[in-house]
């Protein structure tokens, strides 16, 4: 695949000093395009940011602390965009803060309010922005998701119910703006991030490291499908779900997958 040239192109990433949110960034960066990241609690520092762009050759991130969830430090953003750069082509919403989750009974409606809030709200409220703005969208939307809403982790609560309001609503912007913007959804599973490391259990972790390492996807993988996503060869498609998994959706039943977790089980004995 022949890379297009994103030079003269601007993206905005969402929750994007780490994480799949920063390898969105690094990716587009690295084919050229300005790239905005807004983090409120990021874990790494702004120089470590700019140290990663700067080592792929990629033009020097704007970083603007920005708490999604509040609607003026939204606004903020894409006034800061409109006066530094005057337009915005590519809008990837990675922001996701959520609870760990745990029995039917611990889960709350404050929880369940924070996550929503945080994960799935501030999709609508950048685009609305974006609008006022520019009385546009940006060309690519891409919302950050993942298989939860479809599939049972322990503790992954919050964020499954979180991301299947995100996908619902992504596919009605899909609808709303066709002939102004190509909206997708892009999944990905097993990832090894910080998010991964606190959401899930440590026993959890050690079993898909042990049994399931042939199906680990690596951030830039993420950053990469991202990428192609926004480079225009996709056009035709519009509305849909892109999953990254190594096949593991294919292998993912009792009878293919159950035998080398019980081997695994039994090494670890």
């Amino acid at each position: 695949m022949t890379w297009p040239d994103f030079r003269g192109k601007v993206a905005l990433v969402t929750g994007g000093t780490r994480g799949l949110g920063l390898a969105c960034g690094l990716a587009l960066g690295q084919r050229g395009a300005r790239v905005v990241l807004t983090n409120k609690w990021g874990s790494e520092s702004e120089a470590a940011v700019h140290a990663r762009f700067l080592a792929l050759g990629a033009p020097e991130p704007l970083i603007l602390n920005a708490d999604a969830a509040v609607d003026e430090d939204t606004h903020q953003v894409v006034a800061e965009i409109a006066e530094r750069f005057g337009k915005l082509d590519f809008f990837i919403n990675g922001v996701c803060v959520a609870s760990r989750g745990g029995s039917l009974a611990s889960l709350t409606k404050r929880g369940i309010a924070q996550s929503l809030g945080y994960s799935t709200w501030p999709l609508l409220t950048h685009l609305e922005a974006m609008h006022a703005r520019f009385g546009a969208p940006p060309a690519k939307i891409i919302a950050l998701s993942s298989d939860g809403p479809d599939h049972h982790y322990p503790g992954y609560d919050y964020v499954a119910l979180s991301k299947a309001a995100l996908e619902s609503i992504t596919h009605k912007l899909a609808h709303d703006l066709r002939g102004e913007a190509r909206v997708f959804i892009l999944r990905a599973r097993q990832v090894s991030t910080e998010s991964f490391g606190a959401v899930f259990p440590q026993a959890s972790q050690e079993i898909l490291a042990q049994a399931f390492a042939a199906f680990e996807i690596s951030p830039e993988a993420v950053g990469d499908a991202a990428a192609a996503l926004c480079s225009g060869y996709l056009d035709g498609l519009n509305g849909t779900t892109i999953c990254i998994d190594k096949g593991a959706t294919f292998y993912d039943n009792v009878l293919s997958a159950g035998p080398q977790l019980l081997e695994s089980l039994a090494h670890a004995r």
